[in-house]
Order: C-alpha cells, then structure tokens, then sequence
C-alpha cells in the first residue's frame, strides 16, 4: 500500500529561508508524491511532538548555519536511535560559532555544503529521488 514519504527538517532559526526551499524542492519533484514535513519545534513550543514526528519520519534533514541550537543536536539523537535516513547539508560562506564548529566535527556526519539556495533546493531533490526510488512503490 502506497504511503506519504515522511521528512522531518531539522534547523536552527537562522536557517527560516532554507526550510521552505525544501518544501518548494518537494513540490518541484517530478513525480507526483504525497509529503508531509514536520520541522523543529519553535522557542516555547513543546519537543514531544517533534520528537514523535523524527521518530516516525521516513528523511531526516539537518541544516546547519550559524550556529547550533537547542533542540536540534536532540533531534538528531532521536533520528540517528531510530535508525533514520539523515541527510546533513551545512552552508558555506557563513561564519559559525565555536559550538557549530565543533558539532560538525563531532557528529560525524558526512556533511554536503550548499552556497545558494537553489544549490540546496538540487541537492535535496537529488537526495529525495534517490530514497523514492530505493523504496519504489511505496509512496503515494
């Protein structure tokens, strides 16, 4: 039975633009898919939810840019316990903060950098056509 491909978009505040450019580069797919994306939860808004929303997401994708924030360093904890598909896109030509710096270097994660955001907007089309077409047949 088809089913929705799930993404969960993890990003600091700083990275607001990005996030609708994967929801345009979703849109801009060619192949009909139903989506959802859930996103890291806003200042005051409750985790929980987000963190049920990593837990049962099929994509996780992580931006980075400036700096890393609370809750997404968590986020990426539950993706990567759940077992989940993480795609790890850092900005170029931003200046980062010692606590980004280091947690690009700790997580060990293979990072793809991105200049531009119709470089992003590639970037994840590719990558999402790769994971539709490693389950074909699934999503609707």
């Amino acid at each position: 039975m088809a089913r929705r491909l799930r993404l969960f978009v993890s990003a600091g505040p700083d990275l607001e633009a990005e996030r609708e450019i994967i929801g345009q580069a979703v849109a801009r797919l060619p192949v009909s898919l139903g989506c959802s994306i859930k996103r890291t939860p806003k200042r005051g808004d409750p985790l929980a939810p987000a963190l049920d929303a990593i837990r049962n997401c099929d994509v996780y994708v992580l931006l980075l840019g400036t700096d890393i924030r609370a809750p997404v360093g968590l986020e990426l904890i539950t993706a990567r316990r759940t077992g989940k598909t993480v795609l790890a896109f850092l900005k170029e030509e931003t200046s980062r903060t010692p606590a980004a710096r280091a947690f690009t270097r700790d997580t060990g994660l293979s990072w793809t950098p991105f200049h531009s955001g119709q470089e992003l907007e590639n970037l994840i089309q590719k990558a999402l056509a790769r994971r539709i077409l490693e389950g074909a047949g699934s999503y609707a």
